[in-house]
């Protein structure tokens, strides 16, 4: 039994070891017109959109500009847009989001290190290193849209435009965190100790 202790507890550890991923949700907002496969949206008036996306902390990168980090990034897993009167679309080109810690900004681009900026803003208070939750915040924000962004409705396209934006990051989700791991197989161990006990 005491072998059976040691054991359930050694893997309780292990699990918590390898558990290392941490989801993060992404819900940004704005308004723009443009058009989605040659069809115009938002010509009379900007209408509003949302992206949603997900991705994993443990991927985050960070950006330098000499000895100075400018901005931390994590590519996507997966990202979709509502837009107004036209429905979601989930997008094929693959995108992330990023920290300008810089500039104190929070936005939207294509994905990689050189991925062109797609929806900035707005301020996130200065310096978000994308391990936290953060928001929602709300202010200024850019619609920059780079060329050739592709979704499963066509190439969605969005005028240059300022725009109000809002933006939200949650960290975490259905994969417990490494001490969660810990503690549920410690009190596994302790269960299986008192039964060895008892007996």
């Amino acid at each position: 039994m005491i072998r059976r202790v040691a054991l359930l507890s050694a893997l309780a550890l292990g699990i918590a070891s390898l558990a290392t991923a941490a989801p993060i949700t992404y819900t940004h907002s704005g308004f723009g017109s443009g058009t989605l496969d040659g069809i115009s949206f938002g010509s009379l008036a900007p209408v509003a959109f949302t992206i949603t996306a997900e991705g994993d902390t443990d991927n985050r990168q960070s950006v330098f500009s000499g000895p100075f980090l400018a901005a931390y990034f994590i590519d996507n897993d997966s990202a979709s847009i509502e837009i107004a009167g036209l429905g979601t679309f989930d997008f094929t080109t693959p995108t992330r989001f990023f920290s300008n810690v810089q500039n104190g900004i929070v936005g939207f681009s294509l994905a990689g290190f050189f991925g062109s900026d797609l929806f900035n803003g707005p301020d996130d208070g200065g310096g978000w290193d994308m391990t936290t939750s953060i928001g929602p915040l709300a202010g200024d924000g850019k619609v920059w849209w780079a060329p050739n962004v592709n979704t499963d409705g066509g190439a969605l396209v969005f005028n240059r435009a300022d725009s109000h934006a809002t933006f939200e990051a949650v960290v975490g989700g259905s994969v417990p965190e490494p001490a969660s791991l810990l503690l549920i197989g410690s009190g596994i161990a302790l269960a299986v100790r008192r039964r060895v006990r008892r007996a």
